[in-house]
């Protein structure tokens, strides 16, 4: 049985951008409704406002950089009339996700838009952004757009160019779980007790929902599980990821905000039936 590949997307920007945010996160869903079944692969939209969760210890911008840009394959960036607001190592928060990209060797698409209110300009931001455009010149290949219109239909071109070339010949991996020693697919107490949760539920799907308050909530078939603790989170967005690794869950689809929904699949149900039997 083959596993589809899940390639994260970051999409960044500084305030002043809003539509394009919304833009890329459903140019990524076309994608994969168009593509991820002949590319096996899937893209997965990251973003602040619901990829992120409240967290310490650190300065926000590098709190966000270990919750999404470590863990991005390649960074949407748009720019309007604003570089943003410095951090306390670059000169913008955008500008260090880009640096961050660019310094582990990870793909960039950095777009400019061309028409801006005047109304709503800040001198000095517009400078310091032409400024920045003039200095990437000579390491990113960035592209311009008039409208939100144009950039949907641009950055739709450009994701298609880029996973004829990123994932042509992509190799996959091949997880067959029949043919495996039983350690090969070993699982830690704690995921056996969530997956045989899961599949006792009777329900296939599962997701979860973003903050409410200071908890998060993981939704497993039937059965909830709220979580506090950030060090919980991180471990629960790990056996998200681990069952789809085993082949044991499927992302197969977004709602309408966005949410990522999860699929059991049969190598789950027939793990808990001969493993899970006693724990």
């Amino acid at each position: 049985m083959y596993q589809a590949n899940v390639y994260k997307l970051m999409i960044g920007a500084p305030s002043d951008i809003k539509d394009e945010i919304q833009i890329a996160s459903r140019v990524i869903n076309r994608w994969n409704n168009l593509h991820s079944e002949s590319k096996q692969c899937i893209l997965l939209p990251l973003h602040w406002s619901f990829s992120s969760y409240p967290s310490s210890g650190s300065h926000p911008q590098k709190i966000l950089n270990k919750q999404l840009v470590q863990k991005s394959d390649l960074m949407l960036c748009f720019f309007g009339s604003k570089l943003g607001t410095a951090t306390d190592t670059e000169i913008s928060g955008t500008v260090e996700e880009i640096n961050e990209h660019l310094r582990s060797g990870k793909d960039v698409m950095v777009f400019f838009r061309r028409q801006i209110d005047a109304s709503k300009v800040d001198i000095e931001q517009l400078k310091k952004l032409k400024e920045f455009k003039q200095d990437i010149q000579d390491k990113v290949l960035w592209e311009e757009y008039n409208n939100e219109h144009d950039l949907e239909s641009a950055l739709f071109d450009n994701l298609c160019l880029y996973g004829n070339d990123k994932f042509k010949g992509y190799e996959l991996q091949q997880i067959t779980i029949q043919q495996t020693e039983d350690h090969a697919v070993s699982l830690s107490e704690w995921d056996k007790e969530r997956l045989k949760a899961w599949v006792n539920s009777g329900e296939i799907e599962g997701w979860y929902l973003d903050y409410s308050g200071w908890s998060r909530n993981y939704i497993l078939g039937n059965v909830q599980y709220s979580v506090t603790k950030s060090e919980d989170i991180l471990e629960w967005d790990d056996f998200f990821e681990r069952m789809q690794e085993i082949d044991f869950i499927t992302l197969e689809r977004y709602d309408r905000s966005g949410t990522a929904i999860y699929k059991l699949k049969k190598a789950a149900y027939d793990y808990v039936k001969k493993y899970c039997t006693e724990t």
